[in-house]
């Protein structure tokens, strides 16, 4: 097996409107997993729906309780792509988004499925919910939406940064963890994110290619060291 990796993040689209189009990164090669991220802030969110065809729903969710936060994310594995695709809602919104891709996914993208932890009240951190990991190598994206508020936000320890649209107005942060180990995985705190504004997460979990090299021994004794699985 193949264990994914980050490949690229293209352009992060934020605007006010009801569609929007999203680019992916440049250099995109057939058979990498494009990861298509939409987040919807402001009064009546309502469903995001991915208007082009051959992507999967990974994760939705809306939360009309506090300051209402809308989520899409979609997959979809690159084949003679035109690069730039529409999501969109049936309100003028305000909108942040992008499309990052991803080496090495088997073709059932999910190694379990999507959790989420959603409609957290005005703290200024926020836990995710946990997700099991059933392969050894798996990559998990820890997604995170939040309402109003002047503060951005800080990633869980361990992850990377992919997605931060900084201070002022909505928030919406994206990072990933490699390399994980079999069973319970807990991402740990996104901090730093102000006292105003309700915030949810997801966690997309992706799955180790069934093909690829196989694992080496020197590789085994890196995921030791650092805690990963074999």
């Amino acid at each position: 097996m193949a264990d994914p990796t980050f490949s690229a993040v293209g352009t992060v689209l934020e605007e006010t409107a009801a569609t929007h189009e999203l680019s992916a990164p440049g250099g995109l090669s057939d058979g990498q997993l494009m990861v298509a991220i939409g987040a919807t802030i402001g009064a009546t969110v309502t469903a995001l729906s991915m208007d082009e065809s051959g992507w999967t729903l990974l994760d939705s969710f809306e939360v009309t309780t506090g300051t209402d936060q809308g989520l899409g994310v979609w997959g979809k594995f690159a084949s003679s792509e035109s690069g730039t695709y529409t999501v969109s809602h049936t309100n003028s919104l305000q909108f942040k988004g992008a499309i990052l891709t991803y080496d090495n996914v088997d073709s059932a993208i999910l190694d379990a499925t999507a959790t989420s932890n959603e409609g957290v009240e005005n703290n200024s951190s926020h836990t995710p919910a946990s997700i099991t990991v059933a392969n050894a190598g798996a990559l998990n994206i820890s997604i995170i939406v939040k309402g109003g508020g002047t503060a951005g936000g800080t990633d869980p320890t361990g992850y990377t940064e992919r997605v931060n649209t900084g201070s002022g107005g909505p928030f919406l942060g994206v990072s990933d963890n490699a390399g994980l180990s079999t069973g319970s995985h807990q991402p740990g705190n996104w901090t730093d994110l102000g006292s105003a504004g309700d915030h949810s997460s997801s966690n997309i979990l992706l799955k180790p290619s069934a093909g690829g090299a196989p694992v080496t021994i020197f590789e085994i004794y890196r995921r030791h060291l650092l805690g990963g699985g074999y």
